[in-house]
């Protein structure tokens, strides 16, 4: 069962349940980086709980060479106005709002370990506040650097 799915059950998690899908999860995310290895896609989708709480990851970016920053294009109109309303785990620094697409950027290991991190700790939130999510693209949209 994926995490998304126990989050959304009838059963509320216990708080000890919580801590050790937490525990994991941190483990996780710190052996993935030390072995040079980024999920970029960290979202209760993508956890998957086993019997006994063990938890798995799935649906890794397979090259990080060929994935660029997400993007949110401002000519593109309704798929992206529905897209703003999701909730969202992209890092804030992910999000590049542009008018074409003449814009591209390398993404360094570093910064997709900043992804990771970052939606780490929006898993870990929302774990926590009973399935209740921080962002979405658009409460986002606030706190990225546009200069």
């Amino acid at each position: 069962m994926t995490l998304q799915r126990r989050l959304r059950g009838s059963s509320l998690i216990s708080q000890t349940e919580k801590c050790f899908i937490a525990a994991q999860l941190i483990a996780l995310v710190g052996e993935m980086h030390r072995s040079g290895i980024c999920h970029i896609n960290l979202m209760p989708d993508n956890i998957y709980l086993s019997h006994g709480w063990k938890v798995r990851l799935r649906q890794f970016a397979s090259d990080l060479s060929q994935t660029e920053p997400f993007r949110i294009s401002l000519v593109n109109g309704v798929q992206d106005m529905y897209n703003m309303f999701q909730k969202s785990y992209i890092a804030p620094e992910q999000l590049i709002f542009h008018l074409s697409e003449s814009t591209q950027e390398r993404t360094t290991f570093r910064q997709w370990q900043n992804v990771d991190q970052f939606g780490l700790g929006c898993l870990l939130v929302e774990l926590f506040n009973e399935g209740r999510h921080l962002f979405t693209f658009q409460s986002l949209s606030d706190y990225v650097d546009y200069s």
